[in-house]
């Protein structure tokens, strides 16, 4: 008895490559980048466009370019090109000091639900669509970004706001206290949880009627209404 078994292949599925990665994830920090700056120069700086919806839209993008660089492309691929241009996101921000290490810490566990749902998105796109199509879905996703701006300027929720009060006393004259309100120099902090990340202040500076507090994440400007010295 004797088998002849012939014309048998043995295929196996090769997804993206790194290069067609970092592709992807170079599409996903741009539209973070142009979304952030459409958004904060229409709508509210910290808002539902900047925290949930530029990063699905992102992770989206990102999948349907990895798509049409690879055809092979899988969901778990997408998901990493996706990671990859998140994590370029994050040390952008940690490089210039717009957010600490503890803030962005709170808000991986978001940014990785936002992921896996714009990388599903872009998937489904990249493998149900074809190559012409695919431009135009870019073209449609990136849209949402404005759209979602604009009503949020128009119709979002307001902030919250609260009032703390704090008081403080010293045992010292005012005419020993007042050269510290207009100019201060404070100290790196030593707690733990300020050189994680949390915003602290660093110095006061006055001129005139225009006061400046420092902060480890930024300036606040204040306006003087009233000063008699050294009250």
């Amino acid at each position: 008895m004797a088998c002849n078994i012939s014309g048998m292949e043995r295929t196996t599925r090769t997804g993206p490559g790194a290069k067609h990665k970092w592709l992807a994830a170079g599409a996903f920090l741009v539209v973070v980048l142009l979304g952030s700056f459409v958004s904060w120069g229409v709508g509210p700086q910290y808002g539902w466009t900047v925290f949930t919806v530029i990063p699905v839209v992102a992770s989206a993008v990102g999948g349907v370019v990895l798509h049409r660089l690879h055809p092979e492309t899988r969901y778990g691929n997408v998901i990493a090109a996706s990671a990859i241009g998140m994590g370029a996101c994050l040390a952008i921000l940690l490089a210039f000091a717009f957010e600490g290490l503890l803030c962005i810490a709170m808000a991986s566990p978001l940014l990785a639900v936002e992921i896996a749902i714009g990388a599903g998105i872009g998937n489904a796109i990249g493998a149900w669509w074809v190559n012409k199509d695919r431009l135009l879905s870019i073209s449609i996703l990136l849209l949402v970004i404005p759209g979602s701006t604009l009503l949020e300027s128009r119709y979002g929720v307001a902030p919250f706001e609260d009032v703390v009060t704090t008081r403080a006393v010293i045992q010292a004259t005012p005419e020993e206290i007042w050269p510290h309100l207009s100019a201060l120099e404070l100290p790196p902090p030593k707690e733990l949880l300020f050189r994680l990340g949390v915003a602290h202040p660093l110095a006061i500076r006055t001129q005139g009627k225009h006061r400046e507090c420092v902060l480890s994440t930024g300036s606040m400007p204040e306006q003087i209404t009233v000063s008699h010295a050294p009250h």
